[in-house]
């Protein structure tokens, strides 16, 4: 690759690196948006929240959470996303 640009090494590490960058930013964005997203829905002080009454919720909605990234780490994995 380097030869047919005919550019030095020197020239293409930066970018390469930079490309490295965008390739794992959006994967790492891809996890945490849906986290996010849950956590902000479910942290809206209204009422009928599912779980309010029960003890176990709070350790129940993270169990899903950690789920949800063990799938999605395994999809991007499948995939050769990450």
């Amino acid at each position: 690759m380097i030869k047919r640009m005919n550019r030095p090494a020197w020239f293409i590490v930066p970018y390469w690196s930079l490309f490295l960058v965008f390739i794992i930013l959006p994967v790492i964005a891809a996890i945490f948006l849906p986290l996010g997203f849950l956590t902000g829905l479910l942290g809206v002080n209204i009422g009928g929240i599912p779980g309010v009454d029960n003890t176990y919720a709070f350790g129940f909605f993270c169990g899903i959470l950690f789920v949800i990234v063990l799938i999605q780490i395994i999809i991007f994995k499948k995939n050769k996303w990450f």
